[in-house]
């Protein structure tokens, strides 16, 4: 479905791949339950490019989570990143446990204002999915110095590497 969407661009100064990433998210209205999807996909004129999801990870029944607390974002691949491409992390909605939900709630990632953590990336809000005539998309938002907190890691399960041997 079509909704509101916090946007984060990022463009790796080296290749790397990641499975886990951590967000503060809060509800900011409403309070209706909510499968939250935090997707990646590549850059399409400055904008995601919703035509080509690289991938997913969801959380299910999330409802008023504590805005202080990290919230962890597992995908079931490690996601590989090439240098110097440009690629959108998009925090929105999958779907929520009332319809009406999409109406009464807000949700919002925490941003870091007034100071750049990312000089290779820029914070947004816009649309989370394909716009067929009209797309609205602020991006920088809420300013040029506006960046996501976050935190991109790769776990590695140990247990996996023990089977392996």
């Amino acid at each position: 479905p079509v909704g509101t969407a916090s946007l984060q661009s990022i463009q790796p100064e080296e290749d790397f791949e990641f499975n886990t990433v951590t967000l503060k998210i809060q509800q900011e209205l409403g309070g209706d339950a909510a499968d939250i999807q935090l997707s990646v996909y590549p850059d399409l004129n400055n904008r995601p490019d919703f035509d080509s999801l690289i991938a997913e990870a969801q959380l299910k029944d999330i409802i008023r989570p504590d805005s202080n607390l990290d919230i962890a974002f597992t995908f079931d691949e490690p996601v590989e990143l090439s240098t110097e491409e440009i690629y959108w992390l998009v925090l929105g909605v999958k779907e929520y446990g009332d319809s009406r939900g999409f109406f009464r709630n807000s949700w919002q990632n925490a941003i870091n204002i007034g100071n750049d953590l990312y000089g290779g990336g820029q914070a947004g809000r816009g649309n989370s999915g394909i716009c067929d005539n009209y797309c609205d998309f602020t991006i920088p938002y809420p300013d040029a110095t506006a960046d996501w907190y976050m935190k991109i890691g790769l776990i590695i399960d140990e247990n996996e590497d023990d089977e392996e041997e």
